[in-house]
């Protein structure tokens, strides 16, 4: 109900202003969100109102509470993962993503946002062509692999694998499991 409420904010005002309020209650977590992430900037006005605290107090403080744990990434060359996303895109509009977009129903914001419907339901409203559909998912999906590699490459915990060469990243993968990281 909260944030149901502070989206149609965000949609009546603009992100910007709801940004100016967490500037104002919460100047910390304000300086950590972009301002256009107004999903983000959202939740931190949702949790301040459940909590009655700052949202910067909702933060992990940075322990990890499995230290011991072992994390592995795959890495690849863009060069390499983009034509594999085009790929993967043909396959999903082949196997029916917009029919699937087409069945939903009502959905709550984060699944209309989600790569690959949002544009499948673009496409529905008659805001994509047919034509323009696949290009704009692969295009979502390529920045969204972006994203998360610029967000991994910050944990120095991960040991990162070629994932353009499976053997040789599976063998490395089982000897720092076997070996205790150090492989």
């Amino acid at each position: 109900e909260i944030r149901a409420a502070l989206e149609v904010r965000a949609e009546r005002m603009g992100g910007r202003v709801l940004h100016d309020e967490l500037s104002l209650r919460d100047p910390e977590a304000a300086a950590r969100i972009d301002p256009a992430n107004v999903r983000r900037v959202v939740r931190a006005l949702e949790v301040m109102e459940l909590t009655g605290r700052p949202f910067t107090a909702s933060l992990p403080d940075g322990t990890h509470y499995f230290p011991g744990t072992l994390q592995l990434g795959l890495a690849a060359d863009y060069g390499w993962l983009d034509p594999r996303i085009s790929q993967r895109t043909a396959h999903m509009l082949r196997d029916g993503l917009v029919e699937e977009a087409a069945g939903l129903g009502p959905l709550s914001r984060t699944a209309r946002t989600a790569t690959g419907y949002r544009e499948a339901l673009a496409h529905l409203a008659g805001e994509l062509t047919t034509a323009e559909l696949a290009g704009a998912i692969s295009l979502a999906t390529r920045q969204l692999a972006r994203r998360q590699v610029k967000w991994f490459r910050r944990d120095s915990r991960t040991r990162w694998l070629d994932a353009t060469d499976p053997r040789t990243a599976l063998g490395r993968a089982l000897g720092l499991v076997f070996a205790g990281r150090d492989a």
